[in-house]
């Protein structure tokens, strides 16, 4: 061993010993977690963690026609300012009083936004939506989140086949399948 490395083993080992005999005195503390002056634990929160999205279309809706969905924000601040924007991708176009809105953070946990648009073609289109929170003035953290709107026959659920599955005589599954014979070869 070189004179470095064995100045760094010592260093590490004298260092590793001193805090083996230690007893973590804050079992409830996590490596994110910080003590303030009075050496209490105060938990970090991941900037803009404490906002969730969830949306949820009110009707089908085909191209040309106005749609809603309502945005579905849950949030656990007990107070402070939400303030949203959502803009539109292509091919969908908003309503102007959809464009933002700003809700009071005062223990609701829960808020409901409608957002009215207008698609021009038929597809799966985004509305893209940005919130901010703002607590005593300091901006605390925003949360992005894409709605898919879905028009047209996107929206509309899948046919199911009219095929039957059925067992050969081996166990093995087929498909039984209807047909209809036209006579044109």
């Amino acid at each position: 061993m070189t004179n470095f490395n064995t100045a760094l083993f010592v260093a590490l080992a004298t260092a590793a010993a001193s805090c083996a005999g230690q007893e973590n005195d804050r079992p409830d503390a996590t490596s994110a977690d910080t003590l303030n002056a009075k050496n209490e634990v105060v938990p970090h929160l991941k900037s803009g963690a404490a906002v969730r999205f969830n949306h949820e279309m009110r009707a089908a809706v085909d191209a040309g026609e106005d749609g809603v969905v309502e945005l579905i924000i849950d949030e656990r601040y007990d107070e402070g300012r939400l303030d949203i924007e959502a803009v539109a991708t292509g091919g969908v176009s908003l309503s102007a009083s959809s464009a933002s809105t700003s809700m009071a953070l005062a223990g609701t946990s829960r808020h409901i936004w409608d957002i009215y648009f207008t698609a021009e073609d038929n597809g799966v289109h985004y509305i893209d939506v940005r919130a901010t929170v703002t607590v005593a003035g300091d901006v605390v953290g925003s949360r992005s989140y894409s709605v898919p709107v879905k028009v047209g026959n996107a929206a509309a659920p899948s046919a199911k086949s009219s095929a039957k599955v059925d067992r050969d005589a081996d166990g093995n599954p087929i498909i039984i399948m209807e047909a209809e014979e036209t006579g044109d070869e």
